[in-house]
């Protein structure tokens, strides 16, 4: 579970960035307030401190005095608690979170988030109660879609065709296969444009409400695609703003297996910036909703997903049920008549197994992961550029964990050639990562080898 003691996700630490403020800055703006209502304080940067790192809860009063400093409604700090009210003082709230859970709403944040500024920040803007409330929001919100009626524009610019949208969709489409190959360094441009054009159609054009509810099925997409793009790079903020907008849009589109897909998505970001537990709500969350009806293909991702988040919460039980699901859900999209989406195409036997070997490589039970990552090397197309990347780190890790040095360094060297390809920020995270479970045998030549050979690539 997310806690204060998390220091880049608190909400008080994530203000101080947005407003540049030191920490004696805010003292000092605390003592003034407190002067002002005729009260003196000893508040110091100390003090500031242990509240945004967890070490202390300020006391009610308090909380009203730092309300008044930061321009939070005092209704808020009583209604929602310590921490959860100061994330109303974030731009990320109120541009994000704030809005209603309408096209108007929907609208709102799409010219906040497609506007001339990316947060390229590498810590998550949401988390904990802020993130799920906002997940809340969107299953409350899509439970209705189905029955609200999409209020459409009067006549105004162009008439939006199904022809046209169906281009729109195939320019998606090529944008997810050139992902594979390239990753989010270079490509997050084209996402981000792709996704400004379909914002403003949605704000300029003319569309009945069929035609109205495919565009927001792309703008989803392509929200989702630029939050993932984001994600490859460590720009976890940018990457959450673009994933609630797709959440948002997915509502406009009454799409909930695209809703249930970036849900996902968002879960493998918090997963892998070591919260476990704030994924699986997401994925609970997502996997509720679609309940048994839902498309084989994506639970099978979904439970996969699931899979990752319990491994590494060390919970091995739970990882291996998880595991056992998704194979039972893969093996079911494959015999049956499945109308998957084109967006779960990437999810098969291959990436299972690759998912499924991360997992025992998190467990430190290499001997039932090589197998596993061995499979899916061997049938994964070799234009997955990016994952053959992470996947043959893995490798290298579950060597390394089997005392198998010569082996882990050639998966090593082979992963840092393929990221040299892509630059893929996550890709080199991941190796790095991996290189750290050599330390043991510093000062072997081979390990001073990979050493070289990793300094080739970009941090």
């Amino acid at each position: 579970m997310t806690t204060a003691e998390d220091d880049h996700l608190h909400p008080l630490a994530v203000v101080l960035r947005e407003r540049e403020l030191t920490l004696d800055k805010l003292a000092s703006s605390y003592r003034g307030e407190l002067a002002r209502q005729g009260l003196r304080s000893g508040a110091d940067r100390q003090l500031i401190w242990k509240w945004k790192s967890g070490k202390k809860t300020p006391s009610t009063e308090s909380q009203h005095v730092l309300a008044t400093v930061l321009g939070v409604p005092h209704t808020l700090v009583t209604e929602r608690g310590w921490p959860s009210w100061v994330w109303c003082a974030t731009n990320t709230h109120g541009q994000l979170v704030e809005p209603p859970w309408s096209i108007a709403g929907t609208m709102k944040v799409l010219r906040w988030v497609t506007g001339d500024r990316v947060d390229r920040r590498g810590f998550l803007a949401l988390s904990g109660a802020s993130l799920l409330g906002v997940v809340t929001e969107w299953a409350s919100n899509m439970a209705t879609a189905k029955a609200a009626t999409l209020v459409v524009p009067e006549t105004r610019g162009e008439y939006l065709s199904r022809e046209v949208l169906d281009r729109l969709g195939n320019r998606l489409a090529e944008l997810r296969h050139l992902d594979d190959v390239f990753g989010g360094t270079d490509l997050r441009h084209l996402a981000r444009a792709e996704l400004r054009w379909l914002s403003t159609l949605a704000d300029t054009a003319t569309y009945d409400e069929p035609t109205g509810r495919t565009l927001f099925a792309h703008i989803t997409e392509a929200a989702r695609l630029c939050g993932w793009l984001h994600f490859d790079v460590a720009q976890h903020a940018a990457a959450q703003e673009h994933y609630v907008t797709a959440l948002r849009s997915s509502v406009e589109a009454n799409a909930p297996e695209a809703g249930a897909h970036v849900l996902a998505c968002m879960s493998f970001q918090v997963m892998l910036e070591g919260h476990p537990n704030d994924a699986l709500s997401l994925l609970d969350t997502a996997s509720d909703f679609l309940g048994r009806g839902g498309n084989a293909r994506l639970r099978a991702m979904i439970a996969s997903r699931k899979a990752r988040a319990y491994a590494i919460d060390g919970d091995a039980r739970g990882c291996g049920h998880q595991l056992n699901l998704a194979e039972r859900y893969l093996d079911a999209a494959d015999t049956a008549r499945d109308n998957a989406p084109d967006w779960i195409y990437y999810f098969d036997h291959a990436e299972l197994d690759a998912q499924a070997g991360a997992c025992w490589v998190s467990l430190s039970q290499p001997a039932r992961a090589r197998p596993l990552i061995d499979s899916a090397l061997s049938t994964m197309s070799s234009d997955y550029v990016r994952d053959r990347t992470i996947y043959h780190a893995r490798s290298g890790q579950a060597y390394a964990d089997a005392n198998e040095l010569d082996m882990a360094c050639r998966d090593f060297a082979t992963a840092i050639d393929l990221a040299a390809q892509t630059q893929s920020v996550r890709s080199i995270e991941t190796i790095r990562a991996g290189r750290v479970t050599l330390d043991r045998y510093k000062g072997d030549p081979r390990i001073s080898k990979l050493d070289r050979q990793l300094q080739r690539i970009a941090c």
